[in-house]
């Protein structure tokens, strides 16, 4: 709908972004923005359906596990804090991006090290100098 121009509302109602210049352009338009909003609640319906069999699905396959205990004492459940809702359907966006792992702790200062400590990171710098020079084939001499 959106590529034909048309937008598509969080009701699922489709409006023309066009203007026509004839009559007939427009009935045709409007013809086509109620082909295209039939189609998407249409899709929108049995989206709903395969969400309700998956979600059937998913309890069923789960259900085993309400016996499994850890032999804890309860803890007292508590009220859930009420959300204000919008009787609008709403539609929300989705970040499908993957977080990665945190970023590596800061060494530490090197006046906290002891002699053994700061001879190893001594060492382990002229070990990746070696490596960066055995890798690139030009000498860096530190």
């Amino acid at each position: 709908a959106h590529n034909a121009g048309f937008n598509v509302e969080e009701d699922l109602s489709v409006t023309d972004t066009r203007t026509s210049r004839t009559f007939a352009e427009q009935a045709a338009r409007q013809a086509q923005a109620q082909a295209l909003a039939g189609d998407i609640r249409q899709r929108a319906t049995q989206l709903i359906g395969v969400e309700h069999e998956v979600a059937a699905k998913i309890a069923t396959a789960t259900a085993p596990l309400n016996t499994v205990g850890f032999h804890e004492p309860p803890i007292a459940p508590s009220l859930p804090t009420p959300v204000p809702h919008n009787e609008k359907p709403q539609i929300h966006a989705v970040d499908r991006s993957w977080k990665q792992d945190p970023p590596s702790p800061m060494p530490g200062d090197p006046k906290d090290m002891t002699a053994v400590q700061a001879r190893a990171a001594w060492d382990a710098v002229n070990a990746d100098i070696a490596r960066y020079n055995a890798r690139c084939g030009r000498t860096f001499v530190l």
